[in-house]
């Protein structure tokens, strides 16, 4: 009859396998490693941008200040609501707390708070002094 010859050039079956498993594991490792880190980067960025959005509401108030013709109360309430920067909408607070008044004006902190559509609050604040002039201090 036909006689076989072993010959130990290829890999067997049990082989084959173990290495397709070791090399899936390892895929998909490093994919939920690359997942989470694209996931942090958005995070990060509209935390970034949120904190952009509170700073740029604190100078447009601390511009209003300096006019000096301007009622606190209606300015904030003049401000929008919400922003969309990048395709995420931003939910917008202003809030101002008399602190003190004196012969000079009013000491008020002033909070923006800014909260992208899925992510954390940012909270950024300021104390001014709102000088007291005739129509610039609010009701």
């Amino acid at each position: 009859m036909f006689k076989f010859k072993k010959c130990k050039k290829g890999f067997t079956l049990v082989e084959v396998i173990i290495a397709m498993v070791l090399i899936s594991g390892t895929v998909a490792i490093f994919s939920k490693v690359a997942f989470s880190g694209l996931k942090a980067g958005n995070s990060n960025k509209e935390s970034l941008q949120g904190t952009i959005i509170a700073q740029n509401y604190l100078e447009q108030i601390r511009a209003a200040r300096d006019r000096k013709d301007i009622l606190l109360d209606e300015y904030i309430d003049s401000l929008p609501k919400e922003e969309i920067k990048d395709n995420i909408k931003y939910s917008i607070l202003v809030t101002s707390t008399e602190i003190e008044e004196n012969e000079k004006g009013k000491l008020v902190e002033i909070i923006v708070e800014v909260k992208p559509q899925n992510g954390n609050s940012i909270e950024i604040g300021i104390r001014l002094l709102w000088q007291k002039n005739d129509k610039s201090l609010s009701r």
